[in-house]
């Protein structure tokens, strides 16, 4: 189903981790969730928004400061307020 209005992406990840929400036109960075400060080498929680009408995404990886693999996301949802 698409994303609604005001959605949140939730997810557990590892590294730099940029999204696409448009098919890799544009790419964002997404954002870890306040109070989320793991170590290195160690997943964060993240929280997103994304935007109404989304059906699918890609992501990207990047190093983490001195971290540099291997990276993971996982568990991801959609979160919305009624």
């Amino acid at each position: 189903a698409p994303a609604p209005v005001g959605g949140m992406l939730r997810f557990a990840g590892i590294g730099t981790i940029t999204m696409s929400f448009d098919g890799g036109s544009t790419w964002v960075a997404s954002q870890k969730q306040p109070g989320s400060d793991p170590s290195a080498g160690h997943m964060a929680s993240y929280w997103t928004t994304i935007p109404q009408g989304v059906q699918s995404l890609k992501i990207k990886f990047a190093p983490d400061g001195s971290y540099t693999g291997p990276y993971i996301a996982k568990d991801f949802a959609i979160w919305a307020l009624k």
